[in-house]
């Protein structure tokens, strides 16, 4: 475990009513209006002619988001600060057409049109982070296979699992959690 380096993420959602798009507009589409590293649209729900934006990212942009996260801040923040809902309508606003509506006018229409809302980051605890690189020079495949089982120290058991943390042998995302569970699976 001493061997990866820590990516802190976070993630911002905005549920919209009545979204502005008719066709999805393609990943990253306006992310470089923002503070964000990437920016994701889901379809509208063609019962509740809903649809969601989220934001996500890493450093440095994460500081700019911080303000809006509560301690303890132990899991999704789901419509909790006022003020977080109001900055994702200022941010979202910089990605629709005016529609000739002074920029007051058009960030309270946007504002309005958002649902629910929800933040989190994911560097707080429990996780301390959302995804690793591994540190030069480490075995990868040797480290997996120390995460997959070990003893504590003193112990002659293999009966501590490392298993559904982002650590992998390609980018430690969510794919490096599920082969870290079938690893483990594996042995077991």
């Amino acid at each position: 475990m001493d061997g990866v380096i820590p990516f802190p993420l976070l993630k911002a959602f905005a549920v919209i009513n009545d979204p502005w798009w008719e066709e999805l507009p393609e990943p990253q589409q306006g992310a470089h209006l923002v503070p964000t590293r990437e920016i994701h649209y889901f379809k509208p729900d063609d019962n509740s002619k809903r649809a969601m934006v989220m934001l996500y990212t890493d450093r440095p942009a994460t500081a700019y988001w911080h303000p809006y996260i509560k301690p303890p801040h132990t899991g999704v923040q789901i419509g909790v600060e006022r003020n977080l809902k109001h900055e994702l309508a200022l941010q979202i606003a910089e990605l629709l057409p005016m529609d000739g509506t002074d920029k007051e006018a058009h960030v309270k229409r946007v504002e309005g049109s958002i649902a629910p809302f929800a933040i989190r980051d994911w560097s707080e605890a429990p996780f301390n982070a959302a995804c690793h690189a591994w540190k030069p020079r480490l075995n990868v495949p040797k480290a997996l296979g120390e995460l997959k089982a070990f003893s504590l120290v003193g112990r002659n058991t293999n009966n501590v699992h490392i298993c559904g943390e982002a650590y992998s042998d390609y980018q430690g995302f969510i794919e490096g959690a599920l082969r870290l569970a079938k690893n483990v699976i594996d042995i077991l």
